[in-house]
């Protein structure tokens, strides 16, 4: 039989999660060998959409294997024909599969293809000379933090060093920036966890100190060659002008301007573009010198346009070649970055997880694939990707090998090998992780790096949306789509813009746009009162808030939004919009607390002298800030006019910040609920616990990332999040305020660029931008494809938003004063013109009819007191499984990275990371691995100097497959078999245990003694019994 690949391209809503399980489920039921859920590996891109399919696998598993047919699950219908097989043979093949995941569940590999690499390397830790306990970085700011301190910490002993931090700083205040670069070299240091510029950075190696000297006098030397020809060009131009018998009258008399402005370097781009259009035009003369002198006005047209192309080529050349030259500092701060990174991590054995598919490609790929199955103690031979249009190329890459390996060893010993892909490129909203959409609709159209044949496969219908949504969404998507520049990407949405509509009738679609005439500060309150509008009105027609979602493009727009709904009186569920690390002023009280403690703190000084105190235009900013952060108190609070601070210094801390509170007016009208939950947990911190400044510092430190306000109200709570959170979600009602995100985002970006015509050129990290497009075929290439993906991930963050909606979809933006793919408000009014419905006196435009929600009447009265929100939760549900249960599949997945007792603290720090887990679980699972590996009579087999197979496989001469929790090999390799159990004792623990035990004495090990481990959560509390 032939190996079978699968790629199925599925539109929001059309139920890709219920096509994975149902695929999933039926190899595991088709399947002789019960255990054949262990050769399969479902991989996709978020803990909770790993959460969601599990559950999905083992609910309907669950379900399959009651007593009773289900009625209604189309699922199972549709797996027992496919299958072939009667009821009850689904139901004993359900119950026995359900058991063994349950008993295995680490072996149950529906993961993350972050976690799968993660198990991946530390298989490979001995092979990689690498440690096989290595702490894992997952949140780069505290490293990138360490690193650049450390740059500067080594500048002083460094005269190279020195002059590069200095030479940086003098450019920004040349180009009118600030002076302060360590915004700049954080960025610079975080191009190193990003994929997509691993062999750029890793390029610049390759390249020494003097070689940059050499290249940036070469650019130099260039640049100051472009200067010389622009200044010929424009002599020429003005002999042209003026060698006429005749004054020669030009449009608006703007182009004898120009050539003056460019003479003084005044000029700006935008008057560059304008005389072009003048030329395109062919109205930079005007008619009344054509009527008298037509011949010659013509000659001179021509004349002058030949020397102004050649002048805007110059200056786009000058351009471009100072941008390069500006990037040659920065490009080797990052070579120094990632050197004091490196040592970082070789002191506190760290790997970042973006390296995970670096060192993979590097390090294990070259290996033979029956080799990786081994360390990795299975063999998969189903692969399940989900989101595929995530993915990155190197992750892509890696696997290949895997899948091909599987793909192609079918024979009699192994089932044919599969391959299912899902996913839509109109959802990829995550280029700037390393998302690469391209590979999916390669994948579609030709591409097939597999010997065997594809069969491509689309998802039709939309199964979430009622029918008014689906029918928007489609015309709507199909009629944007002719915006877009790239060919491809036009395919993308013309294509698949045609989802068929469900049984679901009606459906509410609104787009509103806010007068023209207001301010900022007047837009983001005039949007805060339409979204509290259409809240209120929902709730006349008997929605929930649960049942409502509001999706922002950003965490400072959900903060806003947030804000606002809460001092209106609106309980939110926010999960990062309310932190309150996020307010400016909660950031600038914790650096008055920093000096507090120690007033030489040089960073603190200027943060705040940076908040109140801006310098003089023609005020040297180096200067002045490099003097005032060395003043000592009383000049420094004087220096920025808040010499009235000064008593704060010497109060308590409670009582220092309510008065810095106060004179500094950061909370006068009592309405920043930020200042207002500060000082709650300053209160309890500080007030209650009599924890010192430094001690306060030190937990602000820890819990910052944590730490929310609190939405006041009942638990049902609106949920505001953004638009890369709802990915994968749906929600009733669903509100899009500010919606005119910019498509083309250029201040912060930058790009790798050639800076010279060798076969082998130079690469610098260059400041993105347009003007670059003009200099040769290679910027012109990175230019136009930066603006083309910038598009396509703009279109596709609005299609997300737009389709995540059941019954109601609301948009509310700022009045787009054009059509244009440019912004979210400009595309919708493009929208609205194509289809000849804009009207430019018109604010609201809506599609379908609001309805009232039916109430299902309730038998039983609930009253809720309600609680405060901190954090959103979007952890499904297991029906069946109690929490026994799901203790249970946890508890042995923690012990299982548990081989010695310094594990412990590494796995802890994971586990408080994953929200997927309910938190009495954590601490349960916790309390009670750390009774297990400081018990007495067993914490030495978590030595350190022991050999240690945690959930192992053993085949048997049958063939059957065993798996004991752990086997530990003392110095004389005798062995010790542990097994955890959490159920009840049983007759079964026993013989279990023991037939380990004959299984390794057969291989030839001596076994010393057996360990059954008995578990109860319930009491927190472990029983050991040695056999």
């Amino acid at each position: 039989m032939k190996s079978k690949i699968e790629i199925i391209s599925a539109s929001a809503g059309s139920g890709k999660t219920h096509a994975l399980t149902k695929q999933i489920l039926k190899k595991i039921l088709k399947s002789k060998d019960k255990e054949y859920y262990k050769r399969i590996l479902a991989l996709t891109f978020t803990n909770k959409a790993t959460q969601e399919m599990k559950e999905r696998v083992l609910s309907s598993l669950k379900e399959f294997s009651r007593a009773e047919k289900p009625k209604d699950s189309e699922l199972y219908f549709s797996i027992k024909n496919e299958l072939e097989l009667s009821d009850s043979e689904i139901r004993l093949k359900a119950k026995e599969i359900l058991q063994k995941i349950l008993h295995d569940f680490s072996f149950f590999q529906i993961d993350t293809i972050d976690s799968f690499n993660h198990q991946l390397l530390r298989s490979f830790a001995h092979d990689l000379n690498i440690s096989s306990d290595f702490n894992l970085i997952t949140e780069t700011e505290d490293v990138i933090n360490e690193a650049i301190a450390r740059v500067f910490q080594s500048a002083a002993n460094d005269s190279n060093k020195l002059n590069m931090l200095k030479a940086f700083a003098f450019d920004k205040i040349n180009e009118g920036k600030s002076w302060d670069i360590e915004h700049d070299l954080k960025e610079f240091a975080r191009s190193l966890f990003n994929e997509n510029q691993f062999n750029d950075i890793q390029n610049l190696n390759t390249h020494s100190f003097e070689s940059f000297k050499e290249l940036k006098k070469d650019l130099l030397k260039k640049e100051a060659f472009e200067i010389k020809k622009q200044k010929e060009i424009l002599k020429a131009i003005q002999t042209v002008i003026e060698n006429k018998s005749f004054e020669i009258s030009f449009s608006r008399n703007s182009f004898p301007k120009f050539v003056n402005k460019v003479l003084e370097n005044q000029h700006t781009w935008k008057e560059v573009s304008s005389i072009f259009k003048l030329f395109e035009k062919e109205t930079l003369i005007n008619k009344s010198s054509y009527k008298t002198h037509p011949i010659i006005c013509k000659h001179v047209f021509e004349e002058l346009k030949e020397l102004f192309l050649n002048l805007k080529k110059s200056l786009e050349n000058c351009f471009a070649l100072k941008s390069f030259s500006n990037s040659i500092i920065p490009s080797l701060l990052i070579k120094t970055i990632k050197k004091h990174f490196k040592e970082i991590q070789k002191e506190k054995n760290q790997i970042s997880i973006s390296e995970f598919n670096e060192i993979i490609n590097k390090e294990i790929l070259n290996q033979p694939t029956p080799y990786i199955y081994e360390k990795l103690g299975v063999r998969f031979n189903d692969y399940f990707i989900d989101e595929f249009q995530d993915t990155s190329l190197l992750q892509w890459v890696n696997i290949i090998p895997l899948i091909s390996h599987a793909l192609d060893s079918c024979g009699q010993d192994e089932p044919e090998g599969s391959l299912l892909l899902v996913g839509d490129p109109k959802q990829s909203v995550y280029r700037w992780r390393g998302a690469n959409p391209r590979i999916f609709t390669d994948l579609l159209e030709r591409e097939n790096p597999f010997n065997t044949k594809k069969n491509i496969k689309l998802l039709p219908k939309n199964y979430r949306s009622k029918k008014e949504i689906i029918i928007f969404n489609n015309l709507f998507f199909k009629s944007i789509s002719k915006l877009l520049s790239n060919k491809s990407h036009k395919h993308i949405f013309e294509e698949s813009s045609n989802q068929k509509i469900n049984d679901k009738k009606g459906g509410y679609v609104s787009l509103k746009f806010l007068k023209q005439e207001l301010n900022k500060e007047e837009y983001v309150s005039e949007t805060i009162d339409s979204v509290y509008s259409i809240l209120i009105d929902c709730k006349k027609r008997n929605y929930k808030n649960s049942e409502i979602s509001i999706l922002t493009r950003d965490n400072n727009q959900s903060s806003q939004i947030s804000r606002g709904l809460i001092e209106r009186g609106i309980s939110v569920a926010s999960e990062d919009a309310l932190l309150l690390s996020n307010s400016m002023e909660v950031m600038l009280l914790i650096e008055l607390i920093k000096l507090r403690i120690d007033f030489t703190n040089k960073r603190s000084k200027f943060k705040i002298a940076n908040y109140f105190y801006k310098p003089k235009l023609k005020e040297d900013q180096f200067l002045f800030f490099n003097n005032i952060i060395n003043l000592d108190q009383e000049e420094f609070l004087k220096k920025i006019n808040l010499e009235f601070l000064s008593k704060g210094f010497k109060k308590p801390l409670f009582n220092s910040i309510i008065l810095f509170i106060k004179e500094l007016k950061l909370n006068e009208q009592n309405n920043n609920i930020f200042i207002s939950f500060f000082l709650e947990l300053l209160y309890d911190q500080v007030y209650k616990k009599s924890q010192s400044d430094e001690e306060f510092l030190s937990y602000w430190d820890k819990n910052k990332d944590k730490i929310r306000v609190s939405g006041e109200g009942n638990k049902e709570s609106v949920q505001v999040l953004t638009i890369h959170k709802a990915k994968g979600l749906e929600f009733p009602v669903v509100i899009y305020p500010f919606a005119d995100s910019f498509t083309f985002r250029s201040y912060g970006l930058k790009k790798w660029f050639p800076v010279n015509n060798s076969k082998n050129p130079t690469k610098l990290l260059v400041s993105f931008n347009e003007k670059l497009k003009g200099h040769n075929d290679f910027t012109k290439n990175i230019v136009e494809t930066t603006l083309e993906n910038q598009e396509l991930d703009n279109t596709n963050l609005l299609y997300v938003a737009f389709t995540r909606a059941v019954d109601e979809l609301y948009a509310i933006s700022s009045f787009p004063k054009k059509a244009s793919l440019d912004s979210h408000n400009e595309i919708m009014r493009s929208f609205l013109e194509t289809n000849k419905i804009w009207n430019e006196e018109k604010l609201n435009y809506s599609w379908g009819t609001k309805s009232f929600k039916k109430v299902l009447t309730e038998t039983k009265m609930v009253l809720n007191k309600g609680f405060k929100t901190t954090q959103m939760n979007f952890e499904p549900k297991i029906s069946y499984v109690d929490k026994k249960i799901n203790f249970g599949l946890y508890f042995h997945e923690f012990m299982a990275k548990i081989k010695k007792r310094s594990d412990y603290n590494r796995e802890k720090t994971d586990l408080d990371l994953n929200q997927a887990i309910n938190k009495e679980i954590k601490n349960q699972i916790l309390s009670i691995s750390k009774k297990i590996v400081t018990s007495p009579r067993i914490k030495k087999y978590f030595s350190p100097d022991l050999r240690v197979l945690c959930e192992k496989e053993i085949f048997s001469n049958d063939g059957r497959i065993f798996k004991p929790d752990r086997i530990v090999f003392d110095k004389n390799q005798e062995a010790t078999i542990i097994d955890y159990k959490t159920g009840q004792k049983s007759r079964k623990d026993v013989l279990q245990i023991e037939n380990y035990k004959k299984l390794l004495q057969k291989m030839g090990y001596k076994v010393r003694e057996t360990v059954l481990v008995y578990v109860n959560n319930q009491y927190n509390d472990i029983e050991i019994v040695v056999g």
